[in-house]
């Protein structure tokens, strides 16, 4: 595995029988970087990249080298991939498999014209456990100076433009005065975001908690988890909630449909709708029936949003492109798939 010698990343496999090659990025163009990936090429089968900057760092890698493995890519969001030379160069050549975490996210991939025998759809997964003892109802109120009973909804992402908290803040305005909220995260609109707040007078009501590195334990407490993304790839937030039996309000965006069964597992509304969005969190709140509905239709659908099957459903995605292979050559056959 490839990682950041001081990244997270790094940290998480410090106990586990992985391999770690040492290698920091700087951006597409690190050619230092390029070369480290490269230097291993021989003594693998595949190489996987998991984020835009080791795609295209592997592409960079692959210049000029004859015998370069068959490069997979996880596509996990659902923009619409570049054009022009560059993007034709790290999207539409060197790759051999895209792995899109979604329908949706495939669908962009086939309208941006990468070809259906080059995408396989895995869903991204979760430790369906991770969850579990983090809810800490009175704990947080507490922390925020308010009564243990208070009702709390909750954003936990980035600020950022195709998250739309901005939506949340403004969907908070029509909710009645006890209830408050909270946004966890950070990001560049952050400072607008707290003007919006002061300007709808919600300053006592919303609160900022900035990044956290406790996420689950606010998912877990709040009593509805908000997610107005107008673009979204899955979003493995909300299923971090519906895991630990928080009802989700979410919008129809992106992925978020496969996961969410609208009256069912949650609720769904249309991106940039207000009104439906504070209608629906407003249902949710005062409707105790329809809330326990949605948990339960939750907690049952997440049970396949498993990190288990994600693992088996991407191993096969590697057995098949090997099966597809023509005999290793030599100095390669080592059975190693390598990741960055």
């Amino acid at each position: 595995m490839a990682a950041n010698p001081k990244g997270e990343l790094r940290k998480r496999v410090a106990d586990l029988d992985v391999e770690v090659i040492p290698v920091s990025v700087r951006g597409d163009g690190d050619v230092r970087a390029a070369r480290q990936i490269r230097r291993n090429f021989d003594r693998l089968d595949i190489v996987h990249a998991h984020t835009g900057h080791a795609h295209g760092i592997c592409r960079l890698a692959m210049v000029a080298h004859a015998a370069a493995p068959p490069l997979v890519v996880s596509r996990r969001v659902d923009f619409p991939i570049k054009g022009g030379p560059a993007g034709y160069w790290k999207y539409r050549r060197g790759v051999s498999r895209y792995v899109a975490i979604s329908d949706n996210v495939k669908k962009v991939l086939l309208n941006s014209g990468i070809p259906a025998s080059q995408i396989s759809r895995v869903h991204s997964g979760v430790d369906l456990t991770r969850g579990e003892g983090k809810q800490d109802r009175a704990g947080i109120r507490t922390e925020l100076g308010l009564a243990p009973e208070t009702p709390m909804v909750g954003f936990i992402g980035a600020l950022v433009n195709h998250k739309a908290p901005q939506d949340f803040i403004a969907a908070m305005a029509l909710l009645p005065e006890p209830v408050h909220g909270v946004i966890a995260g950070s990001g560049h609109l952050e400072d607008k975001l707290r003007k919006q707040t002061l300007d709808l007078g919600l300053e006592n009501r919303l609160h900022f908690l900035g990044y956290r590195e406790d996420p689950l334990r606010w998912v877990a407490s709040v009593d509805i988890f908000v997610l107005p993304s107008r673009l979204e790839g899955l979003g493995t937030s909300v299923l971090d909630a519906m895991a630990v039996g928080t009802p989700v309000v979410a919008t129809r965006s992106g992925g978020l449909p496969e996961m969410i069964e609208d009256g069912s597992s949650g609720l769904l509304v249309d991106s940039g709708d207000i009104q439906a969005l504070g209608q629906a969190l407003t249902r949710v709140l005062e409707d105790r029936p329809l809330r326990d509905q949605i948990v339960a239709g939750a907690l049952d659908r997440v049970r396949y949003f498993s990190k288990d099957r994600m693992v088996d459903e991407t191993i096969q995605v590697y057995e098949d492109m090997l099966a597809d292979r023509a005999p290793a050559g030599p100095g390669r056959g080592r059975g190693k798939a390598g990741t960055s």
